[in-house]
């Protein structure tokens, strides 16, 4: 977290062929070219690799804020990080039910359980 509690962070990787860091870098809301964050969103709590998104030669990724109140409190949101080479993000894309075109969703839990199997509820 650079500025606020909780607001997260996405650390990129470069590896070796052995499969060792070579080199790394982060993207928040005050280095690598990340999007504005506030208290709690914890941007960072997954992340995938999509592809070549936007044609430049560089693989981009898509990275969730499990916590974003974009909507609603705690409703979520992913990111779509364009990057550089060096692992910087050129620009970024924000889905959300209030950006993106993203579904509707209600708040989601106040505190992750992470490692915890929810249960499915019957309807």
């Amino acid at each position: 977290d650079d500025v606020v509690t909780d607001a997260g962070a996405v650390w990129v990787l470069f590896l070796t062929r052995s499969g060792t860091v070579a080199s790394f870098a982060k993207v928040s809301q005050t280095s690598g070219g990340g999007p504005p964050l506030e208290q709690g969103d914890r941007f960072g709590s997954s992340a995938a690799s999509l592809g070549d998104l936007n044609g430049d030669g560089v693989t981009d990724m898509a990275v969730g804020a499990l916590l974003d109140d974009d909507g609603d409190a705690n409703a979520g949101a992913v990111y779509i990080l364009f990057l550089t080479s060096s692992g910087a993000a050129t620009s970024f894309a924000k889905i959300s039910q209030e950006s993106g075109g993203g579904p509707q969703l209600s708040g989601g839990q106040t505190k992750p359980r992470e490692g915890k199997h929810q249960p499915r509820q019957k309807l």
